[in-house]
């Protein structure tokens, strides 16, 4: 800023006396620094100017775009995968910054703003809580939380914001989180997953009214049993997918009905006895994991869940779950059946009486695509046979080939060592 203080009328006023040659000087250098400044703010002017220009020129094709236009090529953009929230490069943060028009067109695309990661290094930010205010803000189907304790105090700043959240993600938690209470108020909730690493006594409090699938991956404990399985269940109407394995401490009578559950992946067998499943199509059974007690015969729950619920299954997936004749009636059952996998780590004897006899019905399975057998690797037991796979003989390479000629059986695998090889 220039200032101007040549006081040579000041000073006449006072004295009366004409001012000196060296005021005149210093009003002539006032004068050309004037004129120096004024020089200087026409040639920021004309720069200013010249920028603009610049600028109108080469945004102006994009200035004509419909906002709906620029709104899809935004989404186009996007990455796949999540976005950090603590990392603001290469992400719609850049959008949003650029000019009014993109920021306006980013903040009305919800698209861009459904999938960021919420974990440790966003807390060591300036301000993390209006970081996250922010997203959930413009954010309007995908959170994926990598819970550490230190974000639990700031899920107190997304509660009953998430109105249009449709589907969670949780990945880790440290053992001092008991419970989780931010996302009650999620009406559109369809999808919650919890991962393999998330602490097993972690509860998780959430709505259900629209569930549609639920995934809980973390290993079973048997100190930590959640029996609020059975409540997702009930109050969820809408229900499609139930991944859980944990276990109950007994089965619940009467038998809680679903009418549109349709996929079920558990290891517990008072589970399968508390249900009737009408649309159930989709099953994988596992073993309930070292340190539970002992339960009762899986493959029996399964089969009288079928029978009581008159479904027929399409898939079906045994984790290294002993077969008995229970198999067979659960494949009686379901007539449909296109895909079977059993997956074990030791081969009993008994599986391959099973087994015999399942190949020899040749009614069994008309429709079935792909057939899967997959031994992990073997443990020594007292009923185990180390050697072979005996139920692969000519009678099993006539059934296989009988399908195979009809075009049925699309894929086999099987890496068991074969008899006499």
């Amino acid at each position: 800023r220039l200032r101007i203080d040549v006081p040579l009328t000041q000073y006449f006023l006072y004295t009366d006396s004409p001012p000196s040659g060296v005021d005149f000087q210093q009003a002539r250098h006032v004068r050309e620094d004037l004129v120096e400044y004024l020089a200087s703010l026409d040639a920021d002017k004309k720069g200013m100017e010249k920028a603009l220009a610049i600028y109108e020129r080469i945004l102006a094709p994009v200035r004509r775009l419909p906002p709906e236009i620029l709104m899809e090529i935004f989404a186009w953009t996007r990455n796949l995968q999540s976005y950090q929230l603590h990392r603001l490069k290469g992400s719609p943060w850049v959008v949003s910054h650029v000019c009014k028009t993109w920021q306006a067109a980013a903040l009305s695309c919800p698209e861009l703003w459904n999938n960021f990661i919420v974990s440790h290094r966003s807390v060591h930010k300036k301000d993390p809580c209006s970081m996250l205010r922010a997203i959930v803000k413009r954010c309007q189907n995908v959170l994926h939380f990598v819970l550490i304790s230190d974000l639990i105090p700031m899920l107190s700043q997304i509660r009953g914001r998430l109105p249009n959240l449709c589907r969670l993600y949780f990945s880790s938690s440290y053992p001092d989180v008991d419970i989780i209470d931010g996302f009650e108020i999620s009406p559109r909730l369809t999808d919650l997953t919890i991962d393999r690493q998330f602490n097993q006594k972690t509860q998780i409090a959430f709505s259900a009214a629209k569930l549609i699938n639920f995934t809980d991956r973390r290993v079973p404990d048997p100190r930590h049993p959640h029996p609020s399985s059975l409540n997702i269940i009930r109050t969820a109407p809408d229900l499609q997918t139930f991944h859980n394995t944990n276990a109950l401490p007994s089965r619940i009578t009467p038998r809680i009905r679903h009418e549109h559950l349709t996929t079920i992946n558990t290891c517990d067998p008072c589970l399968l006895s508390s249900f009737s499943l009408p649309a159930l199509t989709d099953v994988t059974l596992s073993h309930p994991p070292a340190g539970f007690p002992p339960q009762s015969d899986g493959l029996q729950a399964l089969h009288d869940l079928v029978s009581h619920s008159h479904c027929s299954l399409l898939s079906l997936r045994l984790l290294e779950t002993p077969l008995n004749r229970h198999l067979s009636g659960i494949l009686e059952c379901s007539p449909k059946l296109t895909s079977l996998s059993l997956e074990l780590f030791q081969w009993r004897r008994t599986d391959d009486v099973c087994l015999k006899s399942i190949i020899a019905h040749e009614s069994l399975m008309p429709h079935l695509k792909t057939l899967i057998f997959l031994r992990h690797f073997i443990r020594v037991g007292p009923d185990i046979d180390e050697t072979a796979a005996k139920f692969v003989d000519a009678v099993f390479v006539d059934a296989v080939a009988l399908r195979c000629r009809d075009l049925m059986v699309r894929e086999i695998y099987h890496p068991f060592s074969m008899k006499g090889s």
